[in-house]
């Protein structure tokens, strides 16, 4: 008797924490990105002028609005997520004698899967598709003025790579690489953070991130890099 409800106990906790491993997990996460905005736009015709934003962390006179949210779900080995961000930039700058004023607004919805392979304990592969739309107004005093607005899709692959280095912290890297001339030319995104779990549903991030892109049409130019630190509040349930 002893030995069956042994056997029984085992069995019903593997069931349990097959039960456990099976379930789809989400996780939640709002963050601040403050970003700044460096390279070469031109839209409706305008020379393409080069962004010297000035950015410093604690000066952010150039990024007017912000939104960024990520949405994760996973099980077993697979997860699906979304990432949205929106970014609104404005600077006003000389060069030579000609005075810049340009207004940007950008975003970029990003669908992806990733798939943890046997034997990763720590590492996953991200394929997937990233929608940036930017929309540039240029007045150059004196010069041609500009306005335009693209959007496009790019196909992305990378790796994502999160290791506990404690019993709190954890280590969490990612870059992908995009566009392969698809849409724009290329895109490269990296992202680097320290995360604190303050239990099993709230954490915080603590990071870096650099997307840059290169793309071209027509009379639209859009070589930008956005790059910044990043704090976010997840929820995991």
């Amino acid at each position: 008797m002893k030995h069956l409800c042994l056997i029984a106990a085992l069995f019903s906790s593997f069931a349990s924490a097959q039960e456990t491993s099976d379930r789809w997990q989400f996780s939640f996460t709002p963050y601040l990105w403050l970003a700044g905005v460096k390279g070469s736009t031109a839209a409706g015709g305008s020379e393409p002028p080069d962004l010297d934003p000035d950015y410093n962390f604690f000066a952010l006179d150039n990024l007017e609005a912000v939104m960024f949210l990520n949405f994760a779900m996973s099980k077993n080995r697979w997860t699906l997520e979304t990432d949205a961000l929106y970014i609104n930039f404005a600077d006003n700058f000389d060069v030579g004698p000609v005075n810049t004023n340009i207004d940007l607004k950008g975003s970029a919805i990003e669908l992806s899967v990733g798939y943890k392979p046997a034997g990763w304990d720590y590492a996953e592969v991200i394929f997937g598709a990233r929608r940036l739309q930017i929309d540039i107004d240029i007045e150059l005093t004196p010069g041609l003025d500009g306005a335009d607005g693209q959007a496009w899709v790019d196909p992305i692959v990378g790796m994502r790579y999160i290791r506990p280095v404690s019993n709190r912290w954890d280590a969490i890297l990612r870059a992908d690489v995009g566009g392969f001339g698809v849409s724009s030319d290329f895109t490269f995104n990296a992202f680097a953070a320290a995360r604190y779990r303050f239990g099993d549903t709230f954490s915080m991030l603590f990071g870096f991130r650099h997307l840059a892109f290169d793309f071209k049409e027509d009379d639209f130019v859009a070589d930008l890099q956005i790059e910044g630190f990043l704090v976010g509040f997840n929820f995991n349930f």
